[in-house]
């Protein structure tokens, strides 16, 4: 006869808990233990592609800040060169 009490627990992190308090056939324990560490696979494997994720959003934020601000730099430079230019003019058309 089997007799078998589970107390489960979940948490995220951790999937869930199980304890197995009596069984008297060893082949379940295994396969229980066997879920569990499934379940914590299957977490960690998540965690991953979550981490992976954010990773490749933020790095892609980081470009899109870089490019702004590149470019800004660029408009900087063609407004300071078009004055120069018109300075430039100024003066020849002054001392001709």
């Amino acid at each position: 006869m089997l007799k078998i009490q589970l107390i489960i627990h979940h948490n995220f992190y951790t999937s869930f808990r199980i304890h197995v308090v009596y069984d008297t056939n060893c082949s379940m324990l295994k396969s229980l233990k066997n879920a569990n560490a499934q379940q914590r696979a299957a977490v960690y494997e998540y965690e991953q592609i979550l981490l992976k994720a954010y990773q490749e959003v933020t790095n892609q934020l980081s470009s899109i800040e870089n490019l702004s601000k590149s470019y800004e730099l660029k408009k900087q430079q063609v407004t300071s060169l078009t004055e120069s230019i018109n300075f430039q003019s100024t003066l020849s058309t002054y001392y001709s």
